[in-house]
Order: structure tokens, then sequence, then C-alpha cells
């Protein structure tokens, strides 16, 4: 991976699911994930983040338009690489990063990188609103893609997946629920609550934390057994009762059409997904035992569920992860922009 053509620096953000997801990246000589401005632990750093994060807040500046914004953009990225390789700087569509892109900090890169390239991924649906929009990406950037199938024809963008790092997690054999299902509520809470009321009904002990503060679904529901509402749930709390499960429960956004964390944590974890999107079967990692679509919750065959899943081999599982990496990804980029590579 490191006779990459580019130098690639990853502008993502502070969650932790992304963290986690591109943590591969420290792998390679040629490419870096930068989580926010002023990394690292000096108390200088931290006075500048907190600075930078009060100059930038969306809240702060929908009260009062503070000035001054692009004086921040020199500081964000320097070269941490002097390998003499051109760079690549790849965009999340929304972060700390992207929120600078404005106030002319693409243009800063441009004059103090020479020749390098631009790149965003999109991890969520484009329709939704963002600071950025995709027609001011496709101003300068030379490549884009998006994790969704429908969006990336439709918004005449690459098609690419949600990337995912090997876990280092300690194994647990302790398993407390049939069903997990993690998610805010977004547009599906009528499917949330038909999957659990279809599971609790067959005997599954299920497992479903639902990130809302909508207080009237609350207050109807807090008392079910095995359905939590939660204000915040950290991305390692998912991961715990993750691995706590023997299926894990896939409900799409609606208009949803790419695989979402779900599947890449049923790879990582080898559990078994059941998933109400009807893309899953194109996935590269597709196994008819392991990974279960459906189009209806109540189709699915609780016997079948219930049983073990055939875990594969070592060696196969390790295939399966590259698949994920993000520095196959960064590979993937690479050969679109020009590079001598086959995919």
């Amino acid at each position: 991976m490191d006779e990459l053509k580019y130098n690639y620096v990853v502008l993502g953000s502070t969650d932790e699911y992304y963290m986690l997801s591109y943590s591969d990246l420290s792998k390679s000589g040629c490419c870096k994930y930068m989580s926010e401005p002023f990394e690292g632990k000096s108390i200088l750093n931290k006075v500048l983040r907190m600075i930078h994060k009060v100059h930038m807040s969306q809240k702060v500046n929908s009260i009062i338009s503070l000035p001054f914004k692009a004086v921040w953009n020199s500081f964000l990225v320097d070269d941490c690489f002097k390998n003499g390789k051109k760079y690549c700087f790849v965009f999340f569509s929304a972060g700390p990063f992207t929120d600078h892109i404005p106030y002319g900090f693409v243009d800063m890169l441009k004059k103090r990188f020479p020749n390098s390239k631009f790149v965003v991924f999109y991890q969520d649906l484009i329709e939704h609103k963002r600071l950025v929009s995709i027609d001011d990406f496709k101003t300068f950037c030379d490549e884009l893609y998006s994790f969704d199938y429908k969006d990336s024809e439709k918004y005449n963008v690459n098609y690419y997946p949600l990337v995912y790092s090997k876990l280092n997690l300690h194994d647990s054999n302790k398993i407390t629920s049939d069903v997990y299902f993690c998610g805010a509520l977004k547009n599906r809470w009528n499917d949330i609550y038909r999957a659990y009321s279809y599971f609790s009904k067959k005997g599954c002990v299920c497992d479903f934390v639902i990130v809302t503060k909508d207080k009237r679904i609350i207050e109807k529901y807090k008392n079910l057994q095995g359905l939590i509402f939660v204000d915040s749930f950290s991305y390692r709390e998912n991961l715990l009762h993750a691995s706590q499960t023997k299926n894990i429960l896939e409900l799409m956004q609606k208009n949803g059409t790419g695989y979402t964390i779900r599947a890449c944590e049923a790879v990582a974890l080898r559990k078994r997904l059941l998933s109400n999107n009807k893309f899953l079967e194109k996935a590269p990692f597709y196994k008819p035992d392991q990974f279960m679509s459906f189009d209806d919750v109540e189709n699915v065959d609780i016997d079948m569920i219930l049983k073990p899943i055939n875990v594969c081999p070592d060696e196969a599982y390790s295939a399966e992860m590259n698949k994920l990496s993000p520095l196959s990804f960064i590979h993937r980029i690479d050969c679109d922009l020009g590079a001598s590579c086959i995919l």
C-alpha cells in the first residue's frame, strides 16, 4: 500500500465510529486520518481546539456571524509526510475540516500543496442538508464517492461502500440477547417497533437501543422489556452490545440502499445480520448463512436465526476485513486518480 502515487490525508471527524473505522490507515506510511484541528494533548492544542470549536460553531454563528474564520486555514494541515509525493485530501461530506471550505480552505491547500488532488466521501444520504452542498464540492473535487447505490446514480458520483477496520476487542462468549438493534429514530419508528413486537412475541430476547429525545414515544413505550431509550450511546457501548447478541438487526432509512455500519459490524464480529436492505446481496462479503435480507420482518424464520452461524476460517475472515479496510478505499482512489494499478 505504500507504493501509492499520492500521500493521503483523510480529513474526518472525532466521531468514535469513524476513528475506529479508519484506524487501519495507521498501517500505511502514506496515509493519515485527522479527526479534528489541533490534534494532540498539549495545553496549547487543547486551548486552540476550544477556541476553534466556539468560533466555528453553527449554533453560535446562527445567532451572530463571527468574522475571520479564514484565519484558521493555514494552521489546519501541515506537510506530515515529507517524502516528495503530491497530496490527496479526502474530505468527509460534513465535519470540522469540511466546515472551512466556504472560507477559502481549499484555495489555501492548493497553494501550499501544488498539484494536490481533492476527494469527497458521502457516508450518509446526499439529500441531507449540509454546510457544503454537492454542487459546491463538484466545483473543486477530482473524485466524489457515495456509500449509497441510488445516490451514486442519481448524483452521478462514484459508488464505494462504507469502510471498516479490524477491531481489537476481547473475545466474549457471553450472549445476552437474540436480536440487537441500535439506532436513532430518524424516519423509521414504525419499522423499529414492528420488528421489536414480532421478535418479542416469538419469544426472542430483544435488545433494542433507541437514541431519541421524543418524550411522547419514550413515555408510551418506556416500560417494555428489551426496549431502551437513551439520549446518547457511545460507539464502544454499541460494540459491546453487538458482541453479546446472536443477531444484529439493520433497518434502513427511507430511500437508503447502501449497506450500513451494522453490516460491517456483522463481518467484524462474526455475527448474523438481519436486514431489510434488498441490496445487501450485492455486498462483497455476502454469505446467505450470515446475511439474511427480508422485505417483511414477519417473514424472518425464527428457528433459523437462533441457530449458530458457520464462522468462516481465520484466513477467509482476514480477506473479508481487507475488503472493508479503508486502505482498500485509498487504493481505489489512487487508481481512479490515474495511478497504474489493477483493481
